[in-house]
């Protein structure tokens, strides 16, 4: 595994994602289940050395990088693809665990790559669909996760059918949390008021994966709006950001805009 450190974090890591996805464990030594888990990945990694790039983080010895992708926690594992963070846990997976992840991560990428080569429709006609990698009978709070991140921009019914499986209990928490503003969004009516006609302009863009034009219209709704509409509308800009992944190309186009939000 490539020993991740500020200096090569962003060549390593970002930049390798457009070629290759990255697997990132942020680990500490004296964490038992992070040694378990470092264990099981260089037990495995040779298998999957073509389809992904695999490396790890010293917590202990990076902590402000750490923190700036916000790991509350170790250990802590990140993938990803095209610059962005597309999945994560946090527990110490079994081998056979890690291979059926990589697996579903796997799938995942394929089918966001032929989304992009797919101009005429939102919908994917003759691909599989991602429910056929998971275990129907055992479906983690992750892979819940993945599933509804995917149907956020294809289909919005199945999306808060995987939403609905899920408890505001988990693990990941916060995920579900910005997931759940993401899909209070896409499935906000149409409003002559001139905030909800921003909002619903920002709808349509997100799920057509035009995140520029998406952030364009949360941040001109905000910009009129009354102070319970502008937290909602903070909620959504946050949610977007997390859903997109901190290194975002667009994120940084608007980064001036939306700290000017913050500072409120």
């Amino acid at each position: 595994m490539t020993i991740i450190d500020p200096e090569n974090f962003e060549s390593e890591v970002i930049l390798k994602s457009y070629t290759q996805p990255v697997v990132l464990d942020f680990w500490a030594p004296w964490c038992r289940p992070c040694l378990q888990l470092i264990d099981n990945i260089d037990q495995i990694k040779d298998k999957w050395k073509n389809e992904f790039h695999f490396c790890k983080l010293n917590v202990d010895q990076h902590t402000d990088l750490a923190l700036d992708w916000k790991i509350r926690g170790v250990p802590n594992v990140k993938i990803w693809t095209n610059g962005y963070v597309l999945s994560e846990f946090s527990t110490a997976l079994t081998k056979a665990a890690l291979n059926q992840y990589l697996h579903t991560i796997k799938e995942e990428i394929h089918l966001l790559n032929i989304y992009k080569t797919t101009t005429k429709s939102l919908s994917l006609p003759n691909t599989p669909h991602i429910e056929t990698v998971i275990d129907p009978d055992n479906i983690s709070t992750d892979n819940l996760l993945h599933l509804c991140r995917w149907y956020l921009v294809h289909d919005t019914v199945q999306a808060i059918h995987y939403m609905d499986l899920m408890s505001n209990e988990n693990e990941l928490y916060d995920a579900y949390l910005y997931l759940k503003d993401l899909l209070e969004m896409v499935q906000m009516p149409y409003s002559d008021q001139i905030v909800g006609r921003k909002v619903w302009a920002a709808k349509n863009a997100f799920q057509k994966k035009d995140y520029k034009a998406t952030y364009q219209f949360l941040l001109q709704g905000h910009q009129t709006a009354n102070t319970t509409q502008k937290q909602q509308l903070t909620n959504y800009i946050i949610a977007l950001g997390q859903f997109l992944g901190d290194q975002h190309q667009v994120l940084s186009i608007y980064k001036v805009q939306i700290d000017k939000i913050f500072l409120q």
